[in-house]
């Protein structure tokens, strides 16, 4: 393990490592990068380690020119006055020609005279090993791969790479630091893969391994705490491979012994573990340590699938989104999937077309395909049913005509789900009029919680994420937090009041003050908004599907896996009378998610301006409400 000290009279909070050029602010992730120049990067080299047909090692701190490598030490938190007492872009310089790849720690020691001597552990490669007009990870001149350089400093000169440490001691000195390691033992590839962990021991400077055996490699080591403050007291996973993947837990006090191993798991084959694998998720690990190690899985291994409904499955919108679930994009990459789709008998052919379509694509997660024009066959046991399905209105329909037959539809299949789904089904009513259908379903299905049943606004919460995003020249994800009130229709008022925006300084500020158009963001941002699906109708010739299908996605995602902190969305659901609308109609309020319930975020300011807007969506629900009781007589 690499381990460098440097000794200034100033305070930092921690250390992070940077490539030649800093971030802008200190709460910034370092991203990795290498300045593409001809005379450095050989494009085929690249491609045979992207794809996997070589090895690739990635690096932080690249300049050849240099005798040093530089360091950029950055302070933890931006308020604290250790951030203003250094100019934190000029770098500390490395004594040699190394590239950090991978950082297992960093803090800072007193000496006598009370400076700070910055301690770092690091894996890091020479600048030597590697020629970019050959190929990633190779002594061009010996043929050798040297992917990293642990020092003799702590008892272990092997190639060593991706240091993991107790994570409560992350910026304090700690005694103990894991890697995974090469035994040298292989006659063609000795250095890489690696094949076994190394413990050492910072306190004696000794180190213990455990073996994978002949013929197996591993991957990252990850450290998962029982939740004590004992450094060495929780496991150590570790992916295993060979002609299947193992998932192995060690027990870190016992590396080196015979008895290490705690448990291995085998690893469903729809999953696949490159050998660069990461994972950090060390609450939901120490919860499964919590009830027994020999039960710790990655939740997929031991997930039984989840049934989801798609209706109108064959339809353009139920097209785009049947990929995306089997794909992982509703709930998760490592949750198995059973889809059950539902259409009508006219595109019962269409329908067996995308039932074949989703074969032939060889979707990992996917377990099976239900499809039919049977409605009780559909939503069999289903845990999620996407109600995509419904009767558009036509030229020259009436209104009531329109609700009339939507009505019908959502009576009889509210009453199939009633008998037929999963007791908590999570249910999203995509199909116009979709909040005022959602309250039918809700009547015709009593038996399922009146907060399962939803209907989809979040597509009209992204147009407006997306609006901000252009009007700003920022990317989408810098800005959260505006909100969809009312009806998807027309008069649904898109709010921006409340929405902020990450700026390049890492400053969050209200979208208002950034912006700085009031007239824009109270008059064409609102009807943009409002009005997209009709503009898209006119570009397409055909409504919204892609964006729709991606928006329904995240809903449920969500809704299932939990909004970020801090962060809202839009959700049209079962309105309790929070913010004066009237109780007992589907109205979209922000919200947020958490344990698979959402919950209305309380207590936002509402001027004026926005009581009008929220109140005029109001009255039109409670007006189609009338109008679709009136179609059940």
């Amino acid at each position: 393990m690499l381990s460098l000290s440097f000794f200034f009279p100033l305070k930092l909070e921690t250390v992070l490592l940077g490539d030649d050029i800093p971030p802008s602010s200190s709460q910034s992730a370092v991203a990795t990068s290498i300045p593409f120049r001809n005379d450095l990067l050989d494009v085929i080299g690249s491609i045979t380690a992207v794809s996997g047909l070589s090895p690739m090692i990635s690096a932080l701190s690249v300049n050849p020119s240099k005798s040093t490598s530089p360091i950029y030490l950055l302070p933890r938190f931006q308020a604290h006055k250790s951030a203003t007492q250094r100019n934190w872009r000029v770098p500390l310089e490395a004594p040699s020609q190394k590239w950090l790849l991978h950082v297992g720690n960093a803090f800072e020691v007193k000496d006598v005279d009370g400076n700070s001597e910055i301690k770092i552990q690091a894996c890091a490669c020479s600048y030597q090993w590697f020629n970019f007009q050959k190929l990633f990870g190779y002594n061009w001149q010996s043929g050798q791969l040297d992917p990293s350089i642990m020092n003799r400093l702590n008892a272990w000169n092997k190639p060593s790479d991706f240091p993991v440490i107790y994570p409560e001691v992350s910026g304090k000195k700690n005694a103990c630091i894991y890697a995974s390691t090469s035994s040298g033992s292989r006659q063609a590839l000795p250095h890489f893969p690696f094949d076994m962990v190394v413990k050492i021991n910072l306190s004696t400077k000794t180190a213990s391994t455990w073996s994978a055996g002949a013929r197996r490699f591993i991957g990252e080591p990850i450290f998962v705490p029982k939740g004590t403050e004992e450094e060495e007291d929780g496991y150590i996973l570790v992916v295993e491979f060979q002609y299947r993947d193992d998932l192995v837990i060690l027990n870190p006090k016992r590396i080196g012994e015979t008895d290490a191993v705690v448990a291995r798991l085998e690893v469903p084959k729809h999953l696949i573990f490159p050998l660069g694998f990461h994972a950090s998720d060390r609450q939901h690990y120490q919860y499964s340590f919590n009830e027994s190690p020999a039960e710790l899985l990655f939740d997929s291994m031991a997930k039984d699938p989840v049934r989801v409904l798609v209706t109108g499955a064959a339809g353009q919108i139920g097209y785009a989104l049947v990929p995306m679930i089997a794909r992982g994009a509703m709930l998760g990459p490592d949750q198995p999937i059973i889809l059950h789709m539902l259409d009508i008998e006219p595109a019962a052919e269409a329908l067996n077309g995308v039932r074949m379509e989703l074969v032939d694509a060889a979707f990992p997660l996917l377990g099976d395909v239900v499809a039919t024009t049977d409605v009780t066959v559909a939503c069999k046991s289903v845990n999620v049913a996407v109600m995509v399905g419904g009767f558009p209105r036509k030229e020259g329909m009436e209104r009531k005509d329109v609700m009339s037959k939507n009505v019908s539809i959502y009576k009889a299949q509210a009453s199939a789900l009633e008998k037929q789904a999963a007791p908590d089904c999570k249910v999203l009513v995509v199909a116009n009029p979709a909040n005022t259908n959602a309250l039918i379903l809700k009547e015709f299905a009593p038996s399922i919680p009146e907060k399962n049943i939803t209907c989809l606004t979040r597509l009209d919460h992204n147009r407006a994420l997306g609006q901000l995003s252009e009007r700003l020249k920022i990317h989408v994800g810098e800005v959260k937090n505006v909100i969809i009130w009312g009806n998807h229709s027309s008069t649904q008022y898109p709010d921006a009041n409340h929405a902020t925006v990450t700026t390049a300084n890492g400053e969050e500020k209200p979208v208002r003050s950034v912006v700085a158009d009031e007239n824009w963001l109270n008059t064409e941002f609102i009807t943009t908004v409002q009005q997209r699906g009709a503009a898209i109708i006119k570009a397409r010739k055909l409504s919204s599907a892609l964006s729709a299908a991606s928006a329904a996605c995240d809903h449920i995602r969500d809704w299932v896996l939990g909004t970020p902190k801090g962060t809202w969305v839009s959700m049209g659901v079962h309105s309790d009378g929070s913010y004066g609308i009237q109780a007992g109609i589907i109205y979209s309020y922000p919200v947020t998610c958490d344990k698979g319930q959402w919950s209305i975020v309380q207590g936002l300011k509402v001027d004026d301006f926005s009581r009008e807007k929220m109140d005029a969506t109001a009255k039109e629900l409670v007006e189609e409400k009338t109008l679709a009781y009136s179609c059940l007589n």
